[in-house]
């Protein structure tokens, strides 16, 4: 079984401009149809909310919100 987990690096470093919901989609496809091929289940995880640090933003907050979707 392959656990994906990722954190909110991605979002945090990024722009607002920058569509890394889109990128993390193509990401997570690319893992799972490798781990499929392997035989492996894909559990995977949302991206945790983290309101409350300096680097949250509304538009960040709406990528986190789009990639969990």
């Amino acid at each position: 079984m392959l656990i994906v987990w990722e954190g909110i690096n991605d979002i945090i470093r990024g722009t607002a401009q920058t569509p890394v919901a889109d990128d993390f989609a193509v990401a997570y496809r690319t893992l799972v149809t490798r781990a499929h091929a392997a035989g492996l289940r894909v559990v995977g995880v949302t991206l945790t909310p983290y309101g409350g640090h300096p680097a949250h933003t509304p538009a960040r907050e709406a990528q986190r919100l789009r990639v969990n979707t």
